[in-house]
């Protein structure tokens, strides 16, 4: 809940969203690094596929917070709120659309 958002925040928001921007221009760079923040989590959710949309959606809201704000706070906090409703869902409602499909 806590170290992955600020790890993937200051990699995607921070690091590659200002390069791809400069590179590409704002709404390219929102959208690459959106994909590629899917791309990495894809797996992870392999079991759970109807999840990749809101993923999508997080990551397209998180990358336009950084855009507007240029800073990566925003997204940070937005980041670490979607993981503690994920981990509450798994912990208190076991047949949430968080919760993936048992093996």
């Amino acid at each position: 809940v806590l170290t992955a958002p600020i790890a993937e925040e200051v990699v995607y928001r921070g690091v590659l969203y200002p390069a791809f921007a400069r590179r590409f221009g704002a709404i390219a760079g929102v959208v690459l690094v959106s994909g590629i923040f899917l791309l990495v989590h894809a797996e992870q959710y392999a079991s759970a596929p109807a999840i990749m949309l809101p993923l999508g959606l997080l990551s397209v809201a998180l990358t336009t917070l950084r855009a507007v704000s240029g800073s990566i706070m925003p997204s940070v906090v937005l980041h670490l709120l979607f993981n503690g409703v994920q981990v509450a869902l798994l912990l208190f409602v076991p047949d949430s659309p968080a919760a993936p499909a048992p093996e």
